[in-house]
């Protein structure tokens, strides 16, 4: 939602954030300038975030709040709070790669208490209004890994309060309405954790009839992730009721979209966690249909990509889809 240009490549940007830096030294007070060092900042700390490299982002991120604090000094205008709370969300991301959730929950915290403002100012804004809702989406996020389920359901209440009422007021846009189906989602995952399995059957239900409904999202990174993990869901809930062939049909469904998404060079660590977990429930299915050796293939599968590429990482999703496998093939 920031308002920045496309990003640039990694070498591009770099001579970009230097030459940046050099002509707003020129003129401190020269708004316009101060900027393009914040623009240099994102595009480094996007492109880098996206390549793994945490500390290079992280740099690239502090630099823009740094910049971006300073401007809205002199001009406290929402778009500058906004870019400002896009730079801190940034943050949050990459303090949740590293597995650090408590300082990842303190940067999401930061970015919702700046835009909860914006929008009390402007009530009625449609835009301003899923925007935070997004931002209490990553609070959200972390809560639930935190284990604070109480916290996440309130939370998610709220969030999809705001984005039933968009939908309701525009059937037609298809970010209200992904928004609604991941929120929907994201109250499955709470009743899920709460083990009320009928009640997050039937909201994980309501996400899929809503993505299917989305009908331009054939080509949509975002959503055929996001479809694959209400699969995924659904094939979970369904092996905690016995039910192996339903969960059998949503698993391929899952490994359908997840596939799609891993063709395209897609798999940051939380797609390749899906991947992973849906790879240890395809083993699950067979090893309860009798057929130990296919249970075997899949979950060798799993693990050669767990151990090729996310070796190294901390992301809690990335830990919990290993645990998930080692539960699996104890």
């Amino acid at each position: 939602t920031a308002h920045y240009p496309l990003e640039l490549s990694s070498a591009a940007s770099d001579v970009y954030k230097r030459q940046s830096e050099d002509v707003a030294a020129l003129d401190p007070d020269n708004r316009d300038w101060a900027l393009e060092v914040v623009y240099a900042h994102h595009n480094l700390a996007v492109l880098a975030l996206e390549a793994g490299d945490l500390d290079v982002a992280d740099e690239g991120f502090q630099g823009e709040v740094r910049s971006m604090r300073q401007i809205i000094n002199d001009d406290p205008s929402p778009a500058n709070k906004q870019d400002l709370a896009d730079a801190i969300s940034g943050l949050g991301n990459i303090y949740l790669e590293r597995g650090q959730l408590v300082e990842s929950l303190e940067y999401y915290e930061e970015s919702v208490n700046l835009l909860t403002p914006v929008l009390a100012e402007d009530p009625g804004n449609a835009v301003k209004r899923r925007d935070l809702a997004q931002a209490r989406q990553t609070v959200f996020d972390v809560e639930l890994l935190l284990g604070n389920t109480d916290r996440a359901a309130k939370i998610n209440a709220s969030v999809l309060d705001t984005f039933s009422a968009l939908t309701t007021l525009d059937p037609g846009n298809l970010d209200w309405r992904r928004s609604l189906a991941n929120a929907t989602l994201q109250r499955a995952h709470v009743l899920k954790a709460m083990k009320d399995n009928a009640k997050a059957y039937k909201e994980i239900q309501e996400a899929i009839r809503i993505y299917d409904g989305i009908d331009s999202a054939q080509d949509d990174v975002f959503v055929r992730s996001q479809s694959a993990e209400a699969q995924l869901l659904m094939a979970q809930l369904a092996l905690r009721a016995g039910e192996v062939d339903v969960a059998a049909r949503a698993i391929s469904l899952a490994r359908d979209e997840i596939d799609y998404v891993a063709k395209g060079d897609r798999l940051n660590h939380w797609r390749l966690s899906l991947l992973v977990t849906i790879l240890t429930v395809e083993g699950l299915i067979q090893s309860r249909s009798g057929d130990a050796e296919s249970a075997q293939q899949y979950w060798k599968e799993a693990a050669e990509l767990l151990r090729t590429k996310a070796a190294d990482s901390a992301s809690p999703y990335v830990s919990n889809a290993r645990g998930f496998l080692a539960e699996a093939t104890k």
